[in-house]
């Protein structure tokens, strides 16, 4: 049991993430614990309306790889995102929506089935929805969210390599409030269950 553990971590540390490497055969092997920085790119789709929001340039993940537990945990930090939509057939608007974080994003790692979940929780915030005729104009009130936070479940879509990682998943969103006139409207458009995220974790160019 022993020299398969010791095995399963050596996979990982020379074969899966060649950045591990640059920290020294030594040190790897004393210290369980493996830092991660990943920039992060993807999207997610709201289910109702049936939009894209694009991931911007300049998200990231940092965390650690616990590789006695396997278990992942770290921050993922989202740019704002920008939602663009049709209201009633012929109103176009633009949203800002900001993904806030109420948890550390955490996982499990299972290096022999070579699976990765995920689990992150968030609201969602929403900071401006405006009219493209007037886009002065915001019509949402401060403070405006969803009254619990939703749950991303995450699985692994591509092999387990830490220098390049796919995970994809579904969440729920739920109410919205404190936005105003707005509340009941963004509820109608908005909230409810099957939105998909696919997320891409890769190693910072150098």
């Amino acid at each position: 049991m022993r020299r398969t553990a010791l095995f399963a971590r050596s996979v990982l540390v020379t074969a899966l993430c060649p950045v591990v490497l640059l920290l020294g055969a030594g040190r790897a092997a004393a210290d369980p614990i493996l830092p991660l920085n990943w920039a992060v790119s993807g999207s997610a789709v709201l289910a109702k309306p049936g939009v894209t929001m694009r991931i911007p340039a300049g998200a990231t993940f940092s965390g650690q790889l616990d590789l006695a537990t396997w278990q992942l945990t770290g921050d993922t930090k989202i740019p704002d995102l920008t939602l663009r939509m049709t209201l009633f057939g012929f109103l176009p608007t633009t949203s800002v929506v900001r993904m806030v974080p109420t948890a550390p994003t955490t996982a499990s790692v299972d290096l022999g089935a070579n699976k990765v979940l995920a689990t992150t929780t968030f609201h969602l915030s929403v900071l401006r929805v405006s009219s493209d005729w007037l886009p002065s104009v915001n019509l949402v009130a401060p403070g405006c969210r969803t009254t619990t936070p939703s749950v991303a479940t995450l699985h692994n879509t591509t092999p387990i390599d830490l220098n390049h990682l796919g995970m994809a998943g579904t969440f729920g969103i739920s109410p919205f409030t404190g936005c105003g006139l707005a509340t009941p409207l963004l509820t109608a458009l908005l909230s409810g269950a099957g939105n998909r995220m696919a997320l891409t974790f890769g190693a910072p160019a150098p």
